[in-house]
């Protein structure tokens, strides 16, 4: 019996034994199981008692290779802190799990150790490469996906869904990104566990559960907020993550939103343009056409999309067109190129064009945007504009013809008449018969001036006053005014009134470079006028000198403006004195020509005056004080009019007028020279060319043969013959005409006998010397 029991326990433990072996070998973890000596040289080494199949296959090392042997001999390469902690497990029985990677067998093992009975330890290998590589691209893609997530730029929140009922559901935000918290302007923690619609109004709770609704049935959300504090568009997109958790995108769409708006809006605008708008490629293909161009050109979009721009134009061809394009290239505007265009009917049509570069997102030029605006309508009232302005200036051109016809006429009889009146005077000793012969004197003065007013204006208005600027000295003009006006002023009763010439520095030559004809004009209107309408007191004129103008005033102590009337007195015809209009006489347009022509010399005019005090007009023109003439002539030559001693010698009238040569000889008789008369330019040429002639003195308008054309036959014939033209031609270029022409000077009719004898005199010592 007891062998009986022996041999069973010998066989359980046979059977135990063999389980225990078969367990061992095909675990699918490695195990070893090492007990602790003490080597040769005093050290802690262990021998390999066991090893599994699994870890002879992790280290590539068969069963004899292990088992039996010292762990450091056949472990070269360990890890001595490893061994100790094999020591410290079987000295204080904790267990102990690390890793080790095998370079033997370029593996990660994990480590798990025991103690296994006394002075023991028993060792669980396994086998965690694949794990670790798995945990490690874990982690990369993890830190990828954090660092994606932190620099996104649409904001992303990751929400988890609460659901109080099934019809009841919220989100609480559990996490944001950096781009989340700049659009909020809160941090992460401000946002974090509150409920995603209180922390984001926008995004209010009811498109909260549409968001919920669409991610539980595994779909995408999305839809367009606007955020009315910010003034901002937003477009949130909600994806699912898992059951309990969705995500949520918020990206800023205001700029694409708005610049939608304004592309729409542009294209609205480019739509409902009256121009025709259209684009044209690189190439010169047309692009793109609005409804205005299918107006004005006829084409329609199908129709001329594709096709080359040239189609359009009538006088412009592909190269020039890619000229244009070119230019436009270098990213220059063209605006307002007038064109012709043609129509789909070959209508030709004036235009302005207008061509502007296209670019794209990136800056870079795509394309040419045209803009025909169709100016045929313009053309049309400039024709009419040029057709009205041409008739206007013809008919002034006609009045100021006319005018200085009637002024021709007029000068010719009353050349007579005052010619007469004037001989009358110095051969009459009534004193009642010399009144009536200075009313006639006066009265025909009137007419002439008026004349010369109307004849100014008209040339004024029609541009024709011409300016001829020179350099004189301004002092000794002013000098020869104040002498003439003082003569005026005695004859006219007006002896009484104080005239004084106020300079600078009267010792002072100031030279300016104006027209001193027209200077010597304006002042005279001014002159004229102040002793015109001052009772009593004085009269004063003269400049005062500035850097770059010279600033002239005339003075008077009259019977003055009222401040009323004052922006009125340079328009024409207006008498503001109407209550005086008997006593003082005139046309009413001196003042008017004398702003012409003062605006023509470059200045600007006008007037201070008090009612009952007087007025003071003043004028500027320009002045450069490095002016100076090129001879020195400020030393005029002195001329009487002292009758001329012309004893034998013979004078040539050619006058057409039988009055104007009987009132010339009978001036002349006193001269004691021959009159020979011709009534026309032929009779004139004879009488040169067969008589001695030592003076000639011509009309310009004869019949035959005009004074020009008799002056140069003369001159062919003698440079140095005397020649004066006297004539009812007045005006300055007419004068200037004459000299020209190579008269010696120029006696414009009405003549008297002092301005004819002081021409003769001053003619005459100009030859002599």
């Amino acid at each position: 019996m007891k062998n009986l029991m022996e041999r069973s326990y010998m066989e359980q433990e046979i059977i135990s034994d063999e389980l225990y072996k078969s367990l061992f070998d095909q675990l699918v973890s490695g195990f070893f199981i090492i007990r602790f000596v003490i080597d040769g040289n005093n050290e802690t080494d262990a021998i390999i008692l066991k090893a599994n199949q699994a870890y002879c296959n992790q280290v590539g090392m068969k069963k004899d290779e292990l088992e039996g042997r010292m762990y450091k001999k056949v472990f070269k390469k360990h890890r001595n802190d490893l061994f100790e902690q094999f020591v410290k497990v079987e000295k204080s029985g904790k267990p102990f799990i690390a890793k080790e990677y095998s370079r033997q067998i370029d593996k990660m093992i994990k480590l798990s150790v025991y103690r296994f009975g006394s002075g023991m330890v028993a060792v669980i290998t396994d086998d965690i490469s694949q794990q670790e590589k798995a945990e490690s691209a874990l982690m990369q893609n993890e830190k990828r996906f954090r660092n994606l997530y932190n620099h996104m730029i649409a904001g992303v929140t990751i929400n988890r869904i609460i659901r109080h009922t099934p019809s009841e559901t919220t989100a609480i935000v559990r996490d944001v990104n950096p781009a989340f918290e700049k659009i909020m302007a809160k941090s992460a923690s401000e946002i974090i566990q509150n409920e995603l619609s209180v922390v984001y109004p926008v995004c209010d709770s009811k498109l909260v559960k549409q968001m919920i609704r669409s991610t539980s049935r595994g779909e995408n959300y999305e839809t367009e907020v606007y955020a009315k504090d910010d003034d901002k568009y937003f477009q949130l997109t909600a994806f699912p993550l898992d059951k309990n958790h969705f995500v949520m995108t918020t990206q800023d769409i205001s700029f694409v939103r708005k610049e939608s708006l304004a592309s729409r809006h542009l294209a609205s605008i480019v739509e409902s343009s009256e121009d025709a708008i259209y684009s044209v490629s690189l190439n010169g293909t047309i692009e793109t056409w609005n409804n205005a161009s299918e107006r004005f050109y006829g084409y329609k979009e199908k129709e001329i999309v594709g096709k080359d721009v040239s189609i359009l134009s009538h006088d412009f061809n592909h190269d020039k067109h890619m000229a244009l394009i070119g230019e436009v290239m270098k990213g220059k505007k063209l605006t307002n190129l007038e064109l012709i265009q043609l129509t789909k009917k070959g209508k030709k049509v004036p235009v302005y064009l207008s061509k502007s570069p296209i670019y794209d997102e990136r800056g870079k030029i795509t394309g040419v945007s045209d803009i025909v605006k169709d100016i045929s309508g313009i053309k049309k009232r400039e024709m009419e504009l040029i057709r009205a302005r041409d008739k206007s200036e013809k008919a002034a051109q006609l009045k100021t013809a006319f005018l200085q016809n009637v002024s021709h006429e007029i000068r010719t009889p009353m050349n007579s008449i005052l010619g007469f009146a004037d001989i009358l005077k110095n051969r009459i000793n009534d004193e009642q018969h010399l009144k009536y012969l200075q009313t006639i004197e006066q009265s025909g003065k009137l007419l002439i001036d008026l004349i010369d007013d109307i004849l100014d204006i008209s040339r004024i208005d029609t541009g024709d006053l011409t300016i001829e600027k020179s350099v004189f000295n301004l002092n000794d003009l002013l000098v020869e005014i104040k002498s003439r006006f003082v003569g005026i002023k005695d004859k006219n009763g007006k002896a009484f009134i104080e005239f004084d010439l106020i300079l600078p520095d009267s010792k002072q030559k100031s030279f300016i470079k104006t027209d001193r004809q027209r200077l010597q004009q304006i002042l005279d209107n001014l002159v004229s006028n102040a002793f015109k309408y001052t009772i009593k007191g004085s009269v004063q004129f003269g400049y005062r000198q500035y850097k770059d103008e010279l600033m002239f005033f005339v003075k008077d102590t009259g019977i003055g403006i009222e401040k009323k009337h004052l922006g009125k007195i340079f328009e024409r015809f207006m008498r503001v004195q109407e209550e005086n209009q008997e006593v003082f006489r005139g046309t009413g347009l001196g003042l008017s020509i004398t702003k012409g022509l003062v605006e023509k010399l470059g200045g600007k005019i006008w007037c201070d005056s008090w009612l009952g005090e007087g007025s003071t007009f003043y004028f500027t023109l320009p002045f450069d004080t490095n002016v100076r003439p090129e001879t020195d002539n400020s030393t005029q030559i002195q001329v009487e009019d002292n009758v001329p001693d012309l004893s034998g010698k013979t004078i040539l009238i050619a006058e057409d007028d039988s009055y104007s040569f009987m009132m010339m000889k009978v001036m002349l008789e006193p001269t004691g020279a021959k009159i020979v008369h011709a009534a026309d330019g032929e009779t004139a040429i004879q009488i040169y060319t067969n008589e001695p002639i030592h003076l000639a003195m011509l009309d310009i308008r004869l019949p035959k043969k005009d004074g020009y054309e008799i002056i140069k036959y003369i001159r062919k014939k003698n440079k140095s013959l005397p020649v004066i033209a006297q004539t009812a031609y007045a005006l300055q270029e007419e004068k200037q005409k004459s000299l020209d022409a190579g008269f010696n000077a120029h006696l414009a009719k009405p003549v008297t006998s002092s301005t004819l004898y002081s021409t003769i005199n001053k003619v005459l010592k100009n030859k002599l010397d």
